[in-house]
């Protein structure tokens, strides 16, 4: 079996590890996690798994809030497993389904990959509006950092 099989099968068995929700990281991490799903979008887009690479970006986007924010991790379940550090650390009371903090994706990337014309038109209006969220929630002096 070559590399590419082995990614293939790697990747729906780790889909399978959800109940055919999304990709996990597999073995301790079973929680959605944004950057982790764009990485599995773009692995898929190149191994012919387009649809579920699509599905990545889907399951992300479904959590997006009104000023396109999206979390960086979508707990699989409501009770945390042993150890669990990260639900700790970045839950809030009114956050209890994912992580109150996200972080600059690599979604358009993904997307990008993903090379569908008229699945991108679909979906362009919740990826601008993710990417817009950040300078105008970022302070100020972050800001200069970039220009």
């Amino acid at each position: 079996m070559d590399l590419r099989e082995k990614a293939k099968n790697l990747l729906l068995k780790n889909y399978a590890l959800t109940g055919n929700e999304y990709i996990a990281p597999g073995g301790h991490y079973i929680d959605q996690w944004l950057w982790d799903s764009c990485f599995h979008a773009i692995c898929c887009a190149e191994l012919d798994l387009k649809d579920l690479a699509k599905n990545e970006i889907e399951k992300l986007l479904r959590w997006q809030g009104e000023d396109g924010w999206v979390p960086h991790q979508i707990y699989a379940k409501l009770k945390r497993k042993k150890f669990d550090i990260e639900r700790l650390l970045y839950k809030k009371e009114h956050r209890k389904y994912h992580s109150s903090i996200t972080q600059p994706a690599v979604m358009a990337q993904a997307v990008e990959a993903i090379n569908d014309p008229e699945w991108t038109q679909k979906i362009l209006p919740s990826l601008i509006k993710f990417y817009l969220y950040f300078p105008c929630h970022l302070p100020v002096e972050i800001l200069f950092c970039f220009l």
